[in-house]
């Protein structure tokens, strides 16, 4: 993906809410991690779904926030090496 500065902004909201969530004793899963940022809007959960609707939705929140952390890692990854921003 094309390194822009919203895109900067986002991958550090969602690194940051991921890595808050890591000293927690229960581990809260990816999807929450996303739903707390409103990443997908049209991926939240509701109560008036249906549990499979809900589940499909927690897939695409839960992938969507995982993509941010594996690009987040990369560019950490690459800022240690002196190239950034560069995520691939």
């Amino acid at each position: 993906f094309p390194v822009t500065i919203w895109n900067l902004r986002k991958t550090l909201q969602v690194y940051a809410a991921y890595m808050r969530t890591r000293g927690e004793a229960k581990k809260v899963p990816l999807w929450k991690v996303g739903e707390n940022l409103r990443l997908v809007p049209s991926a939240m959960t509701s109560s008036k779904l249906s549990p499979e609707e809900n589940f499909l939705r927690r897939n695409v929140m839960g992938a969507t926030v995982k993509r941010y952390l594996k690009n987040a890692e990369k560019m950490i990854e690459y800022a240690a090496l002196g190239q950034f921003p560069k995520a691939k």
